[in-house]
Order: structure tokens, then C-alpha cells, then sequence
């Protein structure tokens, strides 16, 4: 039970994608059928198609064995159809395995249609196998959501933006900061009230600079 609480908890925190995905592949299967019933050639021609490929021919290897023909048809289901039609694309392209998958499913709706009173008897006990498939088919194209929602918005699936790289410093110095212009910062150049004061100070200085340095010249004596 542990093993399928993240998958439960999975689906239930995007509940409303999950349950969209999986309108998505009963809908298209719905829509093959539909197709295949107004259009009764579109059908025979599909399964002339089937039965004489090798698809058909594997099915009528098999299917007098329960156990090898339900086998056979789950290593299909993963290596021939999820994987090529679903992951991979979705790997490559995000959400492309949904656009893929829904044209391989009404395909598929097509091939299964009920159009006469054989293919129904048919289709009767295989009704649960249809239903359990495509609900783990529904379950891949969740996952390729998932996958291609988290590249789109990486914080969906709880990636956090990395911070700004800092330079670390030695001990004792100091980060150098950027000098700030002057140009356009009237309030940091001088004004005319300290240009005078300046002037004022340099006048005041001056005189007895003057005078110290008279006083320190050696005295000139005349020679006799």
C-alpha cells in the first residue's frame, strides 16, 4: 500500500488534468467508433487491414493460449504503442504523445466498432479489457502531462529559481562598489554659497602662510 500512495496522491493533487486526459482517450475511442458505424466501408477496410498484417497474425498465434495472449498483448501495449507513441514524444516535444495517442486511439475505436451483430457479441466480454487498457494508457499521457507541464513551468513540480551567484571575499576587504557619476546629481556638486565660503577660508589661509615664511628666510648680512 506505501508503493501506491505517491502515484494516489499524484493524481489527486492535479485530479482536474488527470480526469481531462482520460475524457480525452475514451473520447477519441468514442470517435472512432462512431466513425466506423457511419461509415461501415471505413470500417471493413481497417480490419481487411489488421487481419492480413502481421498484427493479425500474432493474434491468431496466441490467442489460443489465455496466459501467452494476455502476455503478449501487455508487451504490445508497453513497447509498441506507450513507449514509441507516448513517451518518447513526449520527451522530445512536450504534450506531443497526447496529440499522437488520440489519433492511434480513434484508429483503434475504429477497428473495435460494433457495426454488425458479430462484432458486438464480440465486443461484449472484451468491454472490461477495453476499459483496463486505455485507463492505463490514460495513465501514460497523465505522466507525459506531468512531464511536459514541469517544462513549461518548472515550478509546478517544485523546482525552486536558483539565487544569484556571490563572490565570497577574503577576511577584512571590502566589496568594491561602483562609482556613482556626477553628471545630472546637482545636489552633489558645489554650490555658490560654498564656492564663497571656500574662497573666504583660502583668503584667511593665505596671509599667514605668507608670514611664516618670511619669518623662516635667513637674514641676508652685508659683506665688509
Amino acid at each position: 500500500m506505501n508503493g501506491l500512495r505517491t502515484p494516489v496522491q499524484i493524481i489527486r493533487a492535479d485530479l482536474r488534468a488527470y480526469v481531462l486526459v482520460t475524457a480525452l482517450v475514451y473520447g477519441m475511442l468514442l470517435l472512432g467508433i462512431a466513425l466506423a458505424t457511419i461509415f461501415p466501408d471505413l470500417h471493413a477496410a481497417r480490419t481487411s487491414s489488421f487481419a492480413g498484417g502481421n498484427q493479425g497474425a500474432l493474434v491468431d498465434a496466441v490467442v489460443g493460449s489465455p496466459w501467452l495472449f494476455a502476455t503478449t498483448i501487455f508487451l504490445v501495449n508497453v513497447f509498441a504503442t506507450a513507449l514509441p507513441l507516448i513517451v518518447l514524444p513526449s520527451a522530445v516535444v512536450p504534450f506531443a504523445g497526447l496529440a499522437i495517442f488520440s489519433i492511434k486511439t480513434i484508429d483503434l475505436g475504429i477497428l473495435v466498432a460494433p457495426v454488425d451483430r458479430t462484432s458486438a457479441l464480440t465486443l461484449i466480454p472484451h468491454s472490461l479489457t477495453l476499459l483496463i487498457e486505455f485507463q492505463a494508457y490514460a495513465l501514460v499521457l497523465f505522466g507525459a502531462y506531468l512531464l511536459g507541464r514541469s517544462w513549461l513551468r518548472p515550478t509546478s513540480s517544485g523546482a525552486t529559481r536558483p539565487e544569484p551567484a556571490r563572490l565570497a571575499l577574503a577576511p577584512g576587504a571590502r566589496a568594491l562598489r561602483p562609482r556613482r557619476r556626477l553628471r545630472g546629481r546637482r545636489d552633489l556638486l558645489p554650490g555658490a554659497a560654498d564656492t564663497q565660503h571656500m574662497t573666504d577660508v583660502s583668503s584667511q589661509v593665505n596671509p599667514i602662510r605668507n608670514r611664516e615664511a618670511s619669518s623662516t628666510k635667513p637674514e641676508l648680512t652685508s659683506m665688509p
